[in-house]
């Protein structure tokens, strides 16, 4: 793009972002809190986290809104209600890195910090990682090891 025609996108944008309206369609009456509409963020995930171009992008987005609806906005792993652009986030469910595809079927909403949290791991991995996380805080209670005193043992 020209630097005449980036000035002139950013003009729209910044004119769309004062009026309150979609800063990719200029639609009214935003969903997301990303200052888009629903349908431009679920093609915004699409493009960002699916890789999907061209016509493709509006195929993976109906797909997403799909996978949201199915799900009814909540989180896959922690039931947390969802919010477009605040902290809904596309996971894969078998990570990239280890194999998994681009493929809607391959991923599920989750909250962006549970996202973070597993990282490479996948969805039986991470589950299988927060029992055990449970499980030794179920036995520290019992015991009556506290986690600061546990915390200042270790790194004093």
């Amino acid at each position: 793009m020209c630097e005449s025609c980036l000035a002139q996108f950013r003009g729209y944008t910044a004119q769309r972002k004062a009026s309150g309206s979609c800063i990719r369609c200029g639609k009214e009456n935003l969903a997301v809190a990303a200052q888009m509409c629903l349908k431009c963020w679920f093609k915004k995930m699409a493009s960002d986290c699916l890789r999907a171009r061209g016509a493709d992008v509006h195929t993976k987005a109906a797909q997403l809104e799909e996978l949201w609806a199915q799900q009814s906005g909540r989180c896959a792993i922690t039931g947390e209600t969802l919010v477009p652009g605040v902290n809904a986030s596309l996971d894969h469910i078998l990570p990239k890195s280890r194999g998994g595809s681009d493929d809607v079927k391959n991923t599920q909403w989750v909250e962006f910090h549970i996202n973070r949290a597993k990282g490479d791991l996948t969805h039986t991995e991470f589950l299988r990682l927060c029992r055990r996380v449970l499980r030794h805080a179920a036995r520290d209670a019992k015991t009556g090891l506290k986690n600061e005193r546990l915390a200042d043992t270790v790194f004093t």
